[in-house]
């Protein structure tokens, strides 16, 4: 639902009540995948929404998380997205060091992925 909200309708009141919904009843039984997806989708509200810091926050939170269990998919997300804020920063060698990690894993999960982490230079 956070999902499809966030990149399917656009509604961001939705994909931050479904983004925090789906942290906290993943955070109840411990699912930690679902809760990364949780974070990230409501990271990408917020920083639509212009709540940079809280963005910056989620996605390195979900970043170091995947980084500890080896979750490449979260690995690459969470860095393209990082890369998105930190270039809005006026931080661009930050974002391209960061985008270019993404890239790293996107490469190795193939398809759409890489082309998620090209967008940074967009």
């Amino acid at each position: 639902k956070a999902l499809n909200a966030t990149i399917g309708t656009g509604d961001l009141a939705t994909a931050v009540a479904a983004g925090t919904e789906c942290r906290e009843l993943a955070a109840a039984i411990g699912d930690r995948n679902y809760s990364r997806g949780g974070r990230w989708c409501l990271g990408n509200a917020l920083f639509a929404r212009g709540h940079v810091d809280e963005a910056e926050a989620l996605y390195r939170e979900v970043m170091t998380e995947a980084d500890a269990e080896l979750a490449l998919i979260w690995q690459v997300n969470a860095r393209a997205t990082l890369a998105h804020v930190l270039a809005y920063r006026g931080r661009p060698d930050e974002a391209r060091a960061v985008a270019l990690e993404a890239l790293a894993g996107a490469e190795e999960i193939g398809r759409y992925q890489q082309g998620v982490v090209y967008s940074v230079w967009l």
